[in-house]
């Protein structure tokens, strides 16, 4: 099937262009011979979710571009997409899974599965001046997709992205008028409420590829790269968060609870049917803490799994 996409799903899908002065120098650098990574961070639409073939996906469709693009180099592509997880888990994994591997380009998702809530406020926020202060300067791109009812929280991380002037491309918006006027259905981008299906992938892959491309092709002139953290819009508290399960934790004492030697290691499959992420412990002292887990009707057996802790 030959998937199609419109001039005006392009122009509507820029939400701000942002300053892509660190994405020129990606440009330049794939153009002077040296190898370059890109990497994917977000939820199961990340990770390949109703895709019929990871290769489907829009994280994929990106990287065989690039590839395409740049056939004298190596491409590296990192796809850390985990299913129903939002930037608080993200902040708290990006470095792991992300960071650690030294990506040139970074694009980040999860305007679907964070809420309006302050945590995933600080949680998005923390993430990207996390990913803005590493030596490297990796580009950054905001990604908003969208659920059958055009809602997601992009509002509050489009605020977010202006205050560090960051490049971002809508899903919802590419979609939304052409949907409003008829020519488009939500069932021909998605099989469900949420995930994108082969069409829906192509449609965000082409519009990253567009704006990348427009770049490249205008190179010159193309603005300096003044990105200043300055004081954090929302809060940062979770910029130094990290994963601890039982790969690197130790257990010294078990009561009540069996250990787990499989554990929850890389999130792959996700975090089951929710993308809720409940906070125990907030604003205390670093030191030594006791966290409580009670069942509320003891009379009914039930199954408590402690998979890992977020640590900050």
């Amino acid at each position: 099937m030959n998937f199609t996409i419109t001039k005006e799903m392009i122009k509507n899908s820029l939400v701000n262009k942002g300053d892509v002065a660190r994405i020129v120098e990606v440009i330049r650098k794939a153009n002077s011979g040296q190898d370059i990574s890109i990497a994917f961070l977000g939820g199961s639409i990340t990770e390949g979710c109703n895709a019929t073939s990871f290769e489907k996906c829009y994280a994929s469709r990106v990287y065989s571009w690039f590839k395409e693009k740049f056939k004298n180099i190596n491409i590296n592509y990192i796809n850390a997409g985990g299913g129903a997880t939002g930037s608080i888990i993200g902040v708290h994994r990006v470095q792991k899974e992300v960071l650690s591997k030294n990506p040139d380009i970074i694009f980040i998702d999860f305007a679907v599965n964070d809420t309006e809530s302050m945590w995933d406020k600080i949680g998005y926020e923390s993430l990207i001046r996390r990913i803005l202060s590493v030596k490297k300067n990796p580009a950054l791109i905001e990604i908003f997709m969208s659920d059958c009812n055009f809602n997601n929280v992009q509002e509050q991380q489009i605020e977010i992205g202006k205050r560090y002037n960051l490049p971002m491309i809508s899903f919802r918006n590419a979609i939304y008028q052409e949907i409003k006027a008829n020519k488009l259905e939500w069932n021909q981008v998605s099989d469900d409420e949420i995930h994108p299906n082969d069409y829906g992938h192509f449609i965000i892959a082409e519009l990253l590829i567009d704006f990348i491309n427009n770049i490249i092709n205008n190179l010159d002139g193309q603005g300096k790269d003044k990105v200043e953290l300055g004081a954090p819009l929302y809060g940062d508290k979770y910029i130094s968060g990290k994963v601890l399960n039982n790969k690197n934790l130790q257990v010294s004492y078990v009561n009540g609870f069996l250990e787990d030697n499989e554990g929850f290691q890389v999130f792959k499959g996700g975090w089951g049917e929710y993308a809720e992420t409940r906070i125990l412990v907030n604003d205390l002292e670093i030191g030594k803490h006791k966290v409580e887990i009670r069942v509320v009707d003891e009379e009914k057996p039930v199954e408590v799994r402690v998979m890992g802790l977020l640590v900050s």
